[in-house]
């Protein structure tokens, strides 16, 4: 059974919130790349870019997860519309 309408727009909002965060930790992880190819001491550059490597890694795996996220709202609302369909003509 399809969820509710305020459930839907509840996704929505969730994913856009979800986003906004994103845009933030790629500013960050941005920042934070800069700092760290500036460092001078090589120890602590190596330290540095295994951060970075984890958090960029961290970014891929939130990209990835958003974008399902999206997928999902598009085929609720398909399923949605079909289940109504079907209600009705039956």
């Amino acid at each position: 059974m399809p969820a509710p309408r305020h459930r839907h727009g509840d996704l929505e909002r969730r994913i856009s919130e979800a986003d906004a965060y994103l845009q933030i930790m790629i500013d960050l992880v941005s920042k934070m790349s800069t700092r760290v190819s500036e460092l001078a001491d090589p120890h602590e550059k190596s330290k540095g870019q295994v951060i970075l490597d984890h958090s960029n890694a961290m970014l891929d795996n939130i990209k990835h997860s958003i974008v399902l996220l999206q997928i999902a709202k598009v085929l609720n609302a398909v399923y949605f519309i079909a289940y109504n369909t079907t209600v009705l003509t039956v």
